[in-house]
Parts: C-alpha cells; sequence; structure tokens
C-alpha cells in the first residue's frame, strides 16, 4: 500500500516524539498508524495517506524510544546470559514496550524488569526459534505448498 510506505519513510523524522509504528489493514484498505496522541500529527498523516482511510492507535512510547531501549537490551544479552537468563528474542511493541522472550517468564520477569526500571518491558515466553524447511519447487514451478492453493 503505497500510502503506508510514504506514511512510514516521512513521519519518523518528521514526528520523532509521536510516530511509534504503522501496519496495513488489506482486507480493510485502511493503514493504521501507532501514535503519542497530539501535536497536530493526525491530520498531516491523513494528509499523506493520501485519501486511503487511516485509522490511529494510542501509544505510549514512540518508536524513537523503544528502538534506544531495544539497542540497550540487546547489549545486555550476554550479561543476561551470564545470569542464567537466556534472552529467546527482544522485539518492539508499537508504542508500548520492549518484548523479551525468555524461557522462564514467570522466575525471571521480576529481575529484568527491576533491571530495566527506567523502561517499558514486556517480559514474555520464549523459545529457540526452528529454522522451517524451504518449500521445492516441482517440474511445473510450483511448490510443494501450492496446489492446495489453487484447488
Amino acid at each position: 500500500m503505497d500510502a503506508a510506505g510514504r506514511v512510514d519513510e516521512a513521519a519518523p523524522a518528521r514526528w520523532p516524539d509521536r510516530y511509534a509504528g504503522i501496519a496495513t489493514d488489506f482486507p480493510g484498505r485502511a493503514v493504521i498508524v501507532h501514535r503519542v496522541p497530539g501535536g497536530g500529527i493526525d491530520g498531516d498523516v491523513r494528509a499523506l495517506a493520501g485519501g486511503v482511510t487511516v485509522r490511529f492507535v494510542d501509544a505510549v512510547e514512540p518508536a524513537t524510544t523503544i528502538d534506544r531501549w531495544m539497542g540497550r537490551v540487546r547489549a545486555d544479552i550476554d550479561w543476561w546470559a551470564d545470569r542464567g537468563v537466556i534472552v529467546w528474542s527482544v522485539a518492539p511493541r508499537f508504542g508500548d514496550c520492549v518484548v523479551l522472550e525468555v524461557d522462564r517468564p514467570a522466575e525471571q520477569s521480576a529481575e529484568i524488569t527491576r533491571h530495566y526500571s527506567d523502561m517499558r518491558v514486556c517480559v514474555e515466553q520464549g523459545s529457540e526459534a526452528v529454522p522451517l524447511p524451504a518449500a521445492r519447487p516441482d517440474r511445473s514451478g510450483l511448490t510443494d505448498a501450492t496446489p492446495e492453493l489453487f484447488g
């Protein structure tokens, strides 16, 4: 969706303290903009979207803050491992927190949130990523998963 691209390209520089992220709702033909309310962002984003429906989701933190926090957590992964906390994944939750996926969140969340008391973290269950094998095309060029799509 071109509107989402235009907004996502312009928003981080124009509203670094407001813009939190973007998603698309293809069936609903809409752009979903996560933003910290205020600062006149809504009207400007609607103009950038050029007639495409824009829905807004209130955020607590802008993407710039969450990105900075994610960098801090990623830098600490080995430090956590030395303390017996395996961090399987670090990811943003638009406008809310840095998600740390660990193996024992019930036991480890208090220590993690205490360590990062100056930032918003969401500690959740995680596990090692297991890569899936790639589908191989047959002689027709279709993959082994494609025939079900065409009945």
